[in-house]
C-alpha cells in the first residue's frame, strides 16, 4: 500500500483549524471569569474602579491567555518557515520562537491580513482585530477606498522588497539592521513575479469554485422546496468554509515562500489518488465543523419582522436625528424609528449621535458640558448638513401625534447615577409610555438600573456578540449585523426575545439577516428594506444570501 502524503497547503489548513478551535475554547472559558457587561456598575467612577479591581485577576488572566495563544500561532508559522529554509535541527527552535524579529514579522503580516478577514479568511488574531462591517461601511467611499487600496499596495510592495529580512535575521541570526541592509540590496522582480502569479492562480481557482457553488444553489432554489433549499445552502456553506481554510493556507504559504530566499525552495511531491480523497474528506469535516461551531448557517426565519429606521432617517444622506427627517421617515411607515439621545449639562435630553458637535461658526461644543439654553441657539454642521439640535420632548411629541413608535438609544459616555436615571424617567416616562417606546444603550448597566424604574421595554445594544440569558432586563438584543449568527439567533429565540441587527442597508445583507433569524432590521433605507423583506418572505431563495454569508458574516473559526 502506498503511503498517503499530506501536502503543505493541507497541513496549513489543518493546523489553522485546530488552532482556531483550541483558541475559541480557551477564550470562551477565560471570558467566563468576567461578569456580563450589564452587571458592571457604571453609576460612578468609584463603582467602575471597584469593578476593575474586583476582576483585575480575571483581566490579567485573559491577557495571559492571548499571549500564550500568540506564541502558539508564532510556533506554527515558525515551523513552516524552518521547513522552507531547510532547517531540520530543533536546537534553535526555542531561541527563534522567542526572537522579537519573528514576532515583528508575524505582526506585520497579521496587520496586512485584517482587511481580508472581512471576506472570510481564517487568519488567527487578524480575526480579533477586524472591525464590525457597519463601521467599515461608514467610512467607505470612492476616495477612501482608493486611498486605502493605494496604501495597501504600497505595503505589499514593501513586504516583497524586504521579504528576506526574516531569513537573514532569524535563520542566519544577523542583526535586524544588517538584515534590512542586505534585503534592501536585493531585487524585487522575482518576488513580484511570484506574488502576481500566485494571486492570479488564487483568484481564478477560487472564482471558478465559488461560481460552481453559486450555480448549484441556483439549481436548488429553482427546483427544490424551501427546506431542501436551506439544507443544500448549509451544505454548500460547509464546503465553502473548508475552501476558505484552503485559501487562507494558500496565502500563508505564499507569505512563507516570499520570506524564503530564492535558493531555498520547498518542493511538493505529486499526490496520489488516496491522498487527494483523504484530504478532501478532512477538509469537508473542517468546513462542517467551522460552520456548525461558528453558527454561520441558515435557519428558518421568524414569522414576523420589524423595519427600524436608523437615526430617524429614510435615506442614507438625510439629516440624522432631526425633526426634518422625522416627518419624511414617518411617511415610509417603519415599525420603529431609532434615535440617539444624550443629556446636556442641565439634564435636558437632545437628539444627537455625537458627544461633541461643531457649529457653523467653527465652535466645538461638548453636549454634556453645555446647557440646553446655549445649544438650542447654535446651528450645527454634520455630514454636510446644517441644522439646529432637537430636544427629545419636542421630537417625541411629534412622534406621538403621528402614532410613530421610537427605539431610543441612551448615549451615555460618562457615568450616570441612579438619581439621574430616575429624573430621566420622571421627565420623559409618560411620553415614552404613550409612544410605546423601547430603550437600548451601549452602557448596558444603565439598562439594568433603569429597568427598576420603568415598565418600558428595555434591551441590550452591542457591537459584538452578547451574552444571552433569560434575565427580564433585556426583552431584545440589538447587535452589529456582521457579528450575528444562527446559533446566537436560536438562543435568543429560545428565550422568546427579539433580535435586532444594525445597520443593514445592502440587499444581500437584509436577506441574510432575515435568513439567520433576525426579526428587527435597523436600516437607513426603511422603505426599500420593507420591500426586500416582503419579497424574500414570499419566496425564500438562498443564492444571494449564500454569497453574503461567505463574505460578510465574521467568524473566529
Amino acid at each position: 500500500m502506498k503511503k498517503i502524503k499530506l501536502n503543505t497547503l493541507f497541513k496549513w489548513a489543518v493546523a489553522l483549524f485546530i488552532y482556531n478551535l483550541v483558541a475559541k475554547i480557551i477564550i470562551y472559558f477565560a471570558q467566563k471569569t468576567l461578569p456580563d457587561f450589564y452587571r458592571v456598575d457604571t453609576s460612578s467612577l468609584a463603582s467602575l474602579t471597584d469593578s476593575t479591581s474586583k476582576y483585575l485577576g480575571s483581566l490579567l488572566g485573559i491577557i495571559a491567555v492571548y499571549i500564550v495563544l500568540w506564541f502558539m500561532f508564532a510556533g506554527i508559522v515558525l515551523y513552516f518557515l524552518r521547513r522552507s529554509w531547510g532547517e531540520k535541527s530543533e536546537k534553535r527552535f526555542t531561541r527563534q520562537l522567542l526572537s522579537y524579529k519573528l514576532h515583528t514579522s508575524i505582526a506585520a503580516f497579521i496587520i496586512l491580513m485584517v482587511p481580508l478577514v472581512e471576506f472570510g479568511l481564517k487568519v488567527p488574531f487578524a480575526q480579533y482585530l477586524a472591525l464590525p462591517k457597519t463601521f467599515v461601511d461608514m467610512v467607505s467611499g470612492f476616495w477612501a477606498n482608493t486611498i486605502f487600496t493605494a496604501c495597501y499596495l504600497v505595503l505589499i510592495l514593501l513586504l516583497i522588497k524586504f521579504r528576506h529580512i526574516s531569513y537573514f535575521a532569524i535563520y542566519q541570526d544577523y542583526s535586524l539592521l544588517n538584515a534590512i541592509k542586505i534585503s534592501a540590496r536585493e531585487g524585487m522582480a522575482s518576488g513580484i513575479q511570484l506574488f502576481l502569479k500566485s494571486i492570479i492562480r488564487l483568484v481564478v481557482a477560487s472564482g471558478i469554485g465559488f461560481a460552481l457553488l453559486y450555480f448549484l444553489q441556483l439549481f436548488a432554489d429553482t427546483f427544490f422546496d424551501v427546506n431542501n433549499r436551506r439544507l443544500i445552502a448549509n451544505i454548500l456553506l460547509a464546503i465553502t468554509s473548508g475552501l476558505m481554510y484552503v485559501i487562507t493556507a494558500y496565502i500563508l504559504n505564499l507569505y512563507v515562500t516570499l520570506l524564503t530566499t530564492d535558493h531555498k525552495k520547498d518542493a511538493e511531491k505529486k499526490l496520489n489518488g488516496s491522498s487527494v480523497f483523504l484530504q478532501g474528506l478532512i477538509l469537508i469535516v473542517i468546513g462542517a465543523g467551522s460552520t456548525l461551531i461558528s453558527g454561520n448557517y441558515f435557519i428558518s426565519p421568524r414569522e414576523k419582522y420589524l423595519v427600524i429606521a436608523h437615526k430617524g432617517v429614510s435615506y442614507p444622506n438625510a439629516v440624522p436625528n432631526s425633526l426634518i427627517a422625522l416627518k419624511r421617515t414617518i411617511a415610509t411607515h417603519p415599525d420603529y424609528i431609532e434615535i440617539d439621545i444624550q443629556p446636556t449639562k442641565d439634564g435636558v435630553y437632545v437628539l444627537t449621535h455625537n458627544t461633541k458637535v461643531k457649529t457653523v461658526s467653527g465652535e466645538t461644543l461638548d453636549i454634556s458640558k453645555t446647557n440646553w439654553s446655549t445649544l438650542k441657539t447654535k446651528k450645527v454642521t454634520e455630514d454636510g448638513h446644517q441644522f439646529y439640535l432637537t430636544s427629545f420632548s419636542k421630537y417625541i411629541d411629534l412622534a406621538n401625534n403621528k402614532k410613530q413608535k421610537l427605539l431610543v438609544e441612551l448615549k451615555l459616555n460618562q457615568t450616570i447615577t441612579d438619581e439621574q436615571l430616575k429624573q430621566f424617567v420622571a421627565k420623559y416616562g409618560k411620553q415614552m409610555k404613550e409612544n410605546k417606546s423601547e430603550i437600548q444603550s451601549m452602557n448596558q448597566n444603565v439598562i439594568k438600573r433603569i429597568y427598576q424604574y420603568t415598565s418600558l421595554t428595555t434591551g441590550l445594544l452591542s457591537p459584538v456578540k452578547n451574552t444571552v440569558d433569560g434575565n427580564k432586563i433585556s426583552k431584545f438584543y440589538a447587535m452589529e449585523y456582521s457579528k450575528v449568527d444562527a446559533h446566537l439567533s436560536s438562543q435568543i429565540r429560545q428565550y422568546n426575545k427579539d433580535l435586532y441587527s444594525w445597520t443593514v442597508n445592502d440587499k444581500l445583507d437584509v436577506e441574510t439577516a432575515y435568513m439567520i433569524g433576525v426579526n428587527g432590521v435597523i436600516t437607513d433605507k426603511p422603505r426599500e428594506t420593507r420591500t426586500i423583506l416582503e419579497n424574500i418572505s414570499e419566496k425564500l431563495t438562498y443564492r444571494r444570501a449564500f454569497i453574503s454569508m461567505i463574505l460578510n458574516q465574521q467568524s473566529d473559526i
